[in-house]
């Protein structure tokens, strides 16, 4: 078994006035930063060390349409991801 990297990118899931069908609500999915959607990367970078993951981890900016949002957002999951691993791969 190979791994040879992991591509880091986050969705939620968000109620939205739905204004076509005559409804109140409906659900859509919306992309997000690291720390925000429903992806539990504690847990998947437990499994990447317990699986000695040595490789790149690529992440994915879908959720800002401007560059300071993108900038912004990019420093953000670098940092998110920076503090977990930190915490996940240094400990035991």
């Amino acid at each position: 078994e190979y791994l040879a990297y992991v591509v880091a990118k986050n969705v939620g899931w968000f109620h939205i006035p739905d204004t076509q069908n005559d409804q109140r609500f409906k659900w859509q999915r919306e992309w997000t930063r690291l720390d925000q959607g429903m992806v539990d990367w504690r847990a998947i970078l437990a499994e990447l060390k317990t699986a000695r993951f040595a490789g790149p981890i690529c992440m994915h900016n879908f959720y800002q349409n401007t560059l300071e949002g993108l900038t912004e957002g990019a420093k953000a999951d670098v940092r998110f991801l920076r503090g977990l691993m930190r915490d996940t791969w240094n400990a035991g």
